[in-house]
């Protein structure tokens, strides 16, 4: 959901996408899903969001969010988001 008023950016969805790709991939040379998921359950995920939602995005003049939502239903909308995103991380962990 993050504005793109600040150059290139890599909203959560984009980057949940690649780092499917990235773990077949993985998979794929260490010699299969247990393997890669073993390697890979030793990763630590940090996941950090909202700021720029708020920031470049409900703040924003050149954005109508602050138009649409209030500050409440702007939360909501960013929890649900998030919730979605965040379980398709740990399923995707789940699957290895």
């Amino acid at each position: 959901m993050t504005a793109s008023l600040l150059g290139q950016r890599y909203t959560m969805d984009l980057q949940l996408y690649n780092h499917k790709i990235i773990a077949s991939r993985i998979a794929k040379e260490l010699g299969g899903a247990d393997v890669a998921s073993k390697y890979l359950g030793q990763c630590i995920y940090a996941v950090e969001m909202g700021y720029n939602d708020y920031l470049n995005n409900y703040n924003s003049e050149g954005y109508n969010s602050s138009k649409i939502y209030t500050p409440e239903q702007f939360a909501q909308l960013l929890v649900q988001t998030y919730e979605t995103q965040l379980e398709r991380l740990y399923g995707e962990e789940q699957e290895r």
